[in-house]
């Protein structure tokens, strides 16, 4: 959310509250952020993949909580933010 919406830490951690942050995963389902949508398309096209980070698919296993229902509505979880 920093880095889509150029929002500080303070303020997400301030204003942004968990039905929101779940409304924004929605929308952002249909609507990805334009970094995401471009890397997508660049993986469509056989981009190279050595460039991409390391991220986790949405499972039971590795996604506890409320980190689980965000990798569920398509949020990129960095696989760091995943372990204990």
């Amino acid at each position: 959310m920093a880095t889509a919406f150029g929002w500080t830490w303070e303020y997400i951690d301030e204003c942004v509250t968990v039905p929101r942050l779940l409304e924004i995963g929605e929308y952002w389902t249909v609507t990805p952020p334009l970094a995401e949508a471009f890397a997508a398309f660049v993986g469509a096209m056989g981009g190279p993949s050595s460039t991409s980070p390391a991220i986790a698919e949405p499972s039971a296993d590795n996604n506890p909580g409320l980190l689980g229902e965000l990798a569920g509505f398509g949020i990129t979880i960095p696989r760091e933010l995943l372990t204990p």
